[in-house]
């Protein structure tokens, strides 16, 4: 399996909080918008029946307790406590691969940059640096650096590295 995760890390715990909030939970609540996930009419379409009971759900326990859930499943916080959740995550799924978006939700371009350049620094080096053996991971990470291009434009939707793993 591969995992995908909005990551957003900061050293101020205050700060990735708020990053949380502002951006993570403002994506979630987009997504619910863009794709209907409240529309019950999903049901009646062929292939489509998840979302019906999706919207029903939604129904239920109303639109900000979807949109806490999606957020929820994300990734935040400083370095230490995204790294705690990433090997959680990991040993949740026995994923093989994690997909980090760290641009989205309308943040702005010098802040995404920031939050990639973090992960970078502080996240991925002790990610690639478990014991494989002893984690489970199926091999050692690697990252595929994005460049300078790859985060060129501020309304890019995601920008993502990718953590696979050398089996791939």
């Amino acid at each position: 399996p591969v995992v995908a995760a909005f990551v957003a890390v900061h050293r101020d715990e205050r700060v990735a909080r708020d990053m949380f909030e502002r951006y993570i939970r403002g994506y979630s609540r987009s997504a619910l918008q863009h794709y209907e996930f409240h529309n019950r009419g999903l049901a009646d379409i062929p292939g489509y029946e998840y979302y019906g009971k999706l919207a029903d759900n939604i129904a239920k326990h109303g639109m900000d307790a979807f949109v806490d859930f999606l957020s929820e499943l994300q990734v935040w916080g400083t370095p230490e406590q995204v790294f705690n959740r990433l090997v959680e995550y990991r040993e949740r799924t026995d994923c093989g691969a994690l997909i980090g978006i760290f641009s989205y939700g309308g943040m702005p371009y010098d802040l995404a940059r920031q939050n990639l350049t973090l992960f970078a620094e502080k996240v991925l080096p002790r990610l690639r640096a478990l014991n494989v053996e002893e984690s489970g991971w199926a091999a050692a990470a690697q990252c595929s650096r994005p460049t300078g291009a790859a985060l060129s434009s501020p309304n890019r939707a995601a920008t993502s590295a990718a953590i696979a793993s050398h089996n791939s």
